[in-house]
């Protein structure tokens, strides 16, 4: 958060943030295709690429209030369903399905 806060108290800085790979929401995304995996899913490739998800100062503002810590080291994750939304994961898997709506007596 450190960095967004220097945008936070210099609003002319910057005009949006760029998140290539939020980690919360990559480890997110790293255990759903587990699961999907596990489920029976059929992945189709090996690698899933996902492009960059962006906030703009109000979105920010919304997060950090203007004395936050320029020294911060903690995260702002945009969110799986902004980052790596289930409609474009679900083209990465043969017979795709919410893996947390699995239903285990359907074996």
């Amino acid at each position: 958060l450190g960095a967004l806060c220097y945008w936070r108290q210099n609003p002319d800085y910057i005009d949006e943030a760029i998140y290539a790979w939020p980690p919360g929401d990559e480890i997110q995304l790293g255990f759903e295709v587990m699961m999907r995996t596990l489920q029976g899913q059929g992945p189709k490739i090996q690698s899933i690429l996902v492009g960059p998800a962006t906030k703009g100062f109000d979105e920010i503002a919304a997060v950090l209030d203007e004395d936050c810590d320029r020294n911060s080291t903690g995260w702002d994750n945009p969110g799986l369903e902004n980052w790596a939304p289930s409609s474009y994961v679900d083209a990465f898997f043969e017979r795709p399905a919410d893996p947390t709506k699995y239903d285990i007596s359907s074996h």
